[in-house]
Formats: C-alpha cells, sequence, structure tokens
C-alpha cells in the first residue's frame, strides 16, 4: 500500500483530486486494517493534504488532528511536528489565522528541536501567510525574512525566492512599496536564474500586487509582457499562456479592459492548443469579464457560460473558478435586463451545488440570489435567501464569505427599519472578521454596529456607550489603512454616537472632521450632511443661532449639487429649531441624524442594471433621531421617497423628489383625490411598534411631543393605521395625500 500512498502524492502535485482522494482512502483503509499506526498516521496526513486542496477544511482538520495523536502515541518527533504543521496550513486554508499561527508555532519550536532546517523554513513560511491573513504585516515580515535566511542557508533557490515573494507582500502591506517591488523583482531573477516557472509566475504576481498598491500599472503590464517574453523565446506556451491571462487581468484594474481583449484571446488559443481545460476556462472567464467592462452583454454572458461548463467539468478544482465566471453571467443577464433569466439561471446552480452538497458554491450562489431579488426589490425574499447562506459559509470555514453574509443582512435590516436584528447581523459580522482579520472588513462591520445601536433610539433601546465606543474602532482603523472616505464615514457615524451620548462638544469636533475630509474629497452631500452634524451639537448646546448658520450652510450645498431631498430636509429641520429655540420641544431628545441617499439597489450593493434614465438617484433622505419610550406602543410613518409632479415657477424652491419605484403603488388612489395646490406625492409605510399604556394626562409642551397627524388619520386612502394611533410622522408640516399599508413587525 506503499504505492497508493505515493500514488496519491503524485495526483495531488498533477492537481488530479478525485484520484488523490481515492488512492489516500485506499491507503488509509489498508494501513488500518494492518494496524500499521505509524503508515496510517502517513495515510492520514496525505488524506489531510489532498483535502486541503478539495476545500474540504473540517475533514482535513479532523484527518490531519487524527495523524497528529497518532504520531504522540508513537512518540514520533519528526512526524508529530509534521503533522502540526499540517493542522496549521488546514487552519490557514480555513480562514482561521489565529489557530493557524498557533500551531505553526508549535511546529516552528518542534522543528528546532529537530535541528530540522528545512521543516523549520517551512514552519515561517506559513506563520507568515497567517500574519498576512490577519493584515500583521509586521510580524508576518519578521517570519518572512528567517524564512528566506533559512532557505538561502540550505541552498534552496525556490524556496528562498517562495519566501522572497512572501516578504514583498508585506513590506506592500506595509506601506513600503518600493521596498517590495525591488524585493519581488529579486524573486524573479532567483526564479529566471533557476529556471523555476512556478516561482517566476509568483514573482509577477508579487510584482503587479505592489505596481497595483503604487499606482503604477502601466509598470505591472511592462514586467508582465517581458516574463511573457520570456517564456514565449523558451518555447514555455503554458507560462505563456498564464501570464497572457494575468496582462489581461491587470488592463481591467488599470481600467483599460480594451487593451486586455488581446492578450486574452491568445492565451485562449494557446491553451486550446494544450488541451488545458483549467486554463481555457480561466481565460474564458476573464475574457467575460472585459466583454462585460465594455459594456458588451450579450457577449460576456456567451463566454462567461461557456466558462462555467468547462469549470464544471473540472468537478472542486473548479468551483473557485466558475463562481467568478456566474457572477459575470448573472451580471450581463441584469445589464441586458433579462432578471427573471439571471433568476432562473442562478436557481438551476443551487440545485446543482446542492445535489453535490458543494456548500461553498451552494452559499455564494445564495448570495447572487439575494443580489437579484433585491435588483427586483423583493426585500423579504432576499432577507430569507440570505439568512441561510451563513450557515453554509461556516460549514465550509470561509470566515469571509460568512462575513460578508451577515453584513448584508445587517444593512437590508436597515433598509426595513429593523435596527434590532440588524445589530444581531452586525454583531455576527464584526465577529467573523475578528477571527478572519480584515482590519478592513472590522471596521465596516465596527461601523454596521455603531448605527444599528444609533437607530435603536427611536424604539426606546440602543446603548450609547457601545455606539460610541464601535464608532471609534471603525475610525482608528480606517485611518490606519488611509482610507480617507471611509475614514469619514465612521466620523459622521460617531458624531451620531456623540449626540446619542449629549457629548455635543465632542459632536462637533468630530462632524467637523468629517466635513474636512468631505470637502478635501468633492464629495459635497457628504459636506452637508456633517454640517448638518454640526448644527445638531449646537442645538445640543442650546446655540440656536449657530445651529441655524450651520444648517443653512447644509441646505446651500445640498442645493448647489441639486439634492432636492436633502436640501428640503434641512428646511424641514429649519423649521424643527424653531420649536426647540421656543421649548415646545425639549432640546435634551435630540440625538442625531440618519440619512441615507440613493436608491435601494446602491444602498443593497445590488449588482449591475440595465443603463436606463433614473428618476433621481442623487437624493437624500434624512431622518431626525429621538427617543422613543421602551413600552411605548405607536404606529410610525415611515418617508421612503418622494417626488414632485407639479411644475414650479422660476425661482421657486424644488418640491420633494425621489424614487418613482414607490409612485405606481399608489398611483389609482390619488386619481381619486382632489388635486392638491402643491402636488407633493409620498410613499409611505405604517409600522407598528410597542404596546402604549393609555394615559389622559396632559403633554408637557416643553417636551417632544407625539404628534397625531389629523390629516393621515381622517384620510381612507392611506389604510388604517392603529386605534392608538400616536407616531411621530416626521418633521414635515406640509399638506400632502398619501397611501401605504399597516405591517406589523
Amino acid at each position: 500500500m506503499a504505492k497508493a500512498l505515493a500514488d496519491a502524492a503524485e495526483f495531488l502535485k498533477k492537481e488530479e483530486l478525485p484520484e488523490a482522494l481515492r488512492a489516500a482512502r485506499e491507503a488509509l483503509s489498508t494501513f488500518r486494517a494492518q494496524k500499521a499506526k505509524p503508515s496510517e498516521a502517513s495515510a492520514l496526513e496525505m488524506l489531510a493534504k489532498v483535502q486541503i486542496e478539495s476545500s474540504n477544511h473540517l475533514d482535513a482538520l479532523q484527518a490531519a488532528n487524527q495523524a497528529l495523536k497518532i504520531y504522540k502515541e508513537l512518540k514520533d518527533g519528526k512526524g508529530e511536528a509534521s503533522a502540526t504543521l499540517t493542522v496549521a496550513t488546514a487552519h490557514l486554508a480555513k480562514q482561521t489565522p489565529e489557530d493557524g499561527v498557533w500551531k505553526a508555532s508549535e511546529a516552528l519550536k518542534q522543528f528546532r528541536k529537530l535541528g530540522d532546517k528545512a521543516g523549520e523554513g517551512l514552519a515561517l513560511e506559513t506563520t507568515a501567510k497567517c500574519y498576512a491573513m490577519q493584515q500583521e504585516y509586521k510580524k508576518g515580515l519578521e517570519a518572512a525574512k528567517e524564512a528566506v535566511a533559512l532557505f538561502a542557508g540550505l541552498k534552496d533557490g525556490a524556496k528562498e525566492g517562495a519566501s522572497l515573494c512572501l516578504v514583498s507582500e508585506m513590506q506592500v502591506g506595509l506601506d513600503s512599496v518600493d521596498e517590495g517591488l525591488q524585493t519581488a523583482k529579486d524573486a524573479l531573477s532567483k526564479g529566471q536564474e533557476s529556471g523555476n516557472k512556478e516561482l517566476q509566475v509568483s514573482a509577477v504576481d508579487a510584482i503587479i500586487a505592489a505596481c497595483i498598491k503604487k499606482k503604477e500599472p502601466e509598470e505591472a503590464a511592462n514586467t508582465v509582457q517581458l516574463a511573457l517574453d520570456r517564456f514565449r523565446r523558451a518555447g514555455e506556451q503554458k507560462e505563456e499562456a498564464e501570464l497572457l491571462c494575468k496582462l489581461a487581468q491587470v488592463y481591467i484594474l488599470s481600467k483599460e479592459p480594451d487593451q486586455g481583449a488581446g492578450p486574452v484571446r491568445d492565451a485562449l488559443v494557446i491553451f486550446r492548443s494544450l488541451g488545458d481545460k483549467k486554463g481555457e476556462a480561466k481565460a474564458l472567464a476573464t475574457q467575460g469579464q472585459i466583454l462585460l467592462e465594455e459594456q458588451d452583454a450579450a457577449d460576456a454572458l456567451r463566454v462567461a457560460e461557456s466558462a462555467c461548463e468547462l469549470f464544471k467539468e473540472l468537478g472542486k478544482k473548479g468551483v473557485d473558478g466558475y463562481l467568478t465566471a456566474f457572477e459575470t453571467v448573472v451580471n450581463a443577464n441584469l445589464m441586458l435586463g433579462s432578471v427573471e433569466e439571471a433568476f432562473s439561471m442562478a436557481v438551476e446552480a443551487l440545485k446543482s451545488f446542492n445535489s453535490k452538497r458543494e456548500r461553498k458554491g451552494e452559499a455564494a450562489v445564495l448570495m447572487a440570489i439575494a443580489d437579484i431579488q433585491m435588483s427586483r426589490n423583493d426585500l423579504d425574499g432576499a432577507l430569507q435567501t440570505l439568512e441561510q447562506a451563513p450557515a453554509l459559509f461556516v460549514t465550509v470555514g470561509d470566515k469571509r464569505g460568512e462575513a460578508a453574509a451577515w453584513s448584508k443582512l445587517a444593512q437590508l435590516r436597515f433598509v426595513k427599519n429593523e435596527p434590532g436584528l440588524a445589530l444581531r447581523a452586525a454583531e455576527e459580522a464584526l465577529s467573523a472578521q475578528r477571527k478572519l482579520g480584515d482590519k478592513a472588513g472590522k471596521a465596516a462591520a465596527s461601523q454596521l454596529v455603531a448605527e444599528a445601536h444609533f437607530l435603536l433610539v427611536k424604539f426606546g433601546q440602543g446603548n450609547a456607550r457601545e455606539a460610541t465606543r464601535a464608532a471609534k474602532d471603525a475610525v482608528s482603523i480606517y485611518q490606519d489603512l488611509g482610507d480617507r472616505a471611509a475614514e469619514a464615514g465612521a466620523l459622521y457615524v460617531l458624531a451620531n454616537a456623540q449626540l446619542m451620548s449629549h457629548a455635543n462638544t465632542d459632536a462637533q469636533t468630530t462632524a467637523r472632521k468629517a466635513e474636512l475630509i468631505y470637502q478635501e474629497l468633492g464629495d459635497g452631500r457628504g459636506q452637508a450632511g456633517a454640517l448638518l452634524l454640526v448644527s445638531g451639537g449646537y442645538l445640543g448646546e442650546g446655540e440656536f443661532t449657530e445651529a441655524k448658520d450651520a444648517a443653512k450652510e447644509a441646505r446651500d450645498l445640498f442645493r448647489q449639487i441639486g439634492d432636492a431631498g436633502g436640501e428640503d430636509s434641512v428646511e424641514d429641520f429649519l423649521d424643527t429649531l424653531k420649536q426647540y429655540e421656543s421649548g415646545q420641544l425639549n432640546r435634551s431628545d435630540f440625538m442625531g441624524f440618519y440619512m441615507k441617499t440613493g436608491e435601494l439597489g446602491e444602498e443593497a450593493g445590488v449588482r449591475r442594471r440595465p443603463k436606463e434614465k433614473a428618476v433621481d438617484t442623487a437624493l437624500s433622505t434624512i431622518e431626525m433621531i429621538t427617543p422613543g419610550e421602551k413600552n411605548q406602543k405607536s404606529t410610525m410613518v415611515l418617508f421612503d421617497g418622494f417626488e414632485s409632479r407639479q411644475a414650479r415657477a422660476p425661482g421657486q424652491r424644488a418640491g420633494r423628489s425621489g424614487s418613482a419605484a414607490a409612485a405606481g403603488a399608489f398611483e389609482e388612489g390619488l386619481a381619486k383625490l382632489p388635486p392638491p395646490k402643491d402636488q407633493v406625492l409620498y410613499s409611505v409605510r405604517w409600522v407598528q411598534a410597542r404596546a402604549k399604556a393609555e394615559s389622559d394626562t396632559k403633554a408637557d409642551p416643553k417636551l417632544p411631543q407625539k404628534i397625531e397627524d389629523r390629516r393621515i388619520n381622517i384620510s381612507k386612502d392611506l389604510g388604517q393605521p392603529a386605534k392608538s394611533f400616536g407616531g411621530r410622522c416626521g418633521p414635515t408640516t406640509r399638506t400632502f395625500y398619501a397611501m401605504g399599508e399597516q405591517k406589523g413587525v
């Protein structure tokens, strides 16, 4: 059975995974029957390595740990060190890098104790990769440099070069881009000197990463071109074709997809002449991306579908490529306006993955289906679909996918005005990002947590301390990453959290920082929103003149950029400021603003849609947040969108305008109503909240009033709210007609 084990190793090297799996299992079964423990442990370790390459991470961990247990029982130090490193590699593949670092460090100690320099180098290499996944580039750099020194001492040029590529990755991650670029070039030289083709391709990847980070795609393209010319002269067709695909990808990244069309066509010809199905599938997937970028949706669809068929034939090792090509298929259908076709194809793909018990593919397709449902404004359907995804990602150990699913769920819950459920999803996303070690992901999830706590205020819930802590975490991480746009967004959320805590002066300082960044970025809408928060800080301090000045500045900015919705919302806030100043409302109840811009599709991250003229995609809906009572039941009126249908005289201020999506839902009812003086249409949802104790006590005029809008209550076209209706109707005093539905939450 030693032959079966050797066969498994050979099949693994050739990436023939089903055969490798069969051979490894055959060897394991025989060794167990023979009660040959050392051989059984070797077979288990081989099985673990095959399972890692097959993305069966939990099975890989189980096999590796069983091998480790046997080696410990046999007191086989070398086997124990090797199996421990295999466990670490499985954790790396499973995207649990903290556990990977722990096990790789254990293996490193064991190899050092044995005096095994090669094993020590491999353990350091795995440690560096785990640190890279956590974005702990400083620690990763130390480990990678140690590995380079060890392999250099062993005169192992291939391993030394591979470790140099890791060093380059860490240097680029630490923003030492020039150093990283030079290190990658050194690795390429070593690969060329030794004739190691695999190392040369890896070094080219490292050079591309450094050049893209340096924003010099031309240098990346030149490097790839030189390397592929070298392979062409040497007659190395497979590597030439691989680099032609990489060149096309560089052009996609540099927003010059038309330049990539020729190289990818040449790559296809070579892969087909070699009978390389995997290479052909990759080239077709890249060609599909280029065609989609060029707005040639029909050809993109045809090519991507061909790529999907080829990836299917590859089985397990084709899953990742299939998902890339499948995304192009979905996007192309949406661009063509074939939403139902995209949905049908996604459902068929889901059934296929389900029948094969391929959970990674199943989870990814569920995410795509949810995007399609959101493009059809089927939020409930999207939620039902998305809720299945996290558990599937957990099953296959895909932390990144799990975090993405929870984040999308949180965003959808915000859209549906369910901040409590959004908070739970955001916390799950944050937990996954922490385990993954993705700093940008952790910052985004922290921001979602802060936003959820803030929006819970109007339901009489929400934790100001937690909101502030989470928002500060997000700001700090974005500052470390140098992402100014994201930092400004996090500062906006932090300012709201500070208003929620009545730390009004701090909120003003934070909002001013956000305003400056938005100004630098030329983002007028963001700048106006930040100024509104400055106004809120002044309001909290009772400085009404300053509050009005800041609000007027925000209004003028909205007007300059043509954001009628934002302008109108600020006008309403200015009206409300008068009530605060007169004592009608209690300023201590003001806790900030919630601002959303754009259409639902943009908010929810929907995939590409057919190009069409939008009614208005540059509108801001701003909701003033004040606290609700914990045990209150009320009906709140939420304004989803608005749109003016009446021509206005020159110089007249723009009426409310917004997405046309809501208009069709109540067009019929409006036809029955008498024409208003200023025809402004509102999309309204009734949302049932908590129980409210009946009370005859008169309201204190100095406190915020739960205004009962009798114009709404009287209207028969609205659909009737709860009998005990006493909810807020928003800060508007405008006369309007509206329709909607009553919905319990």
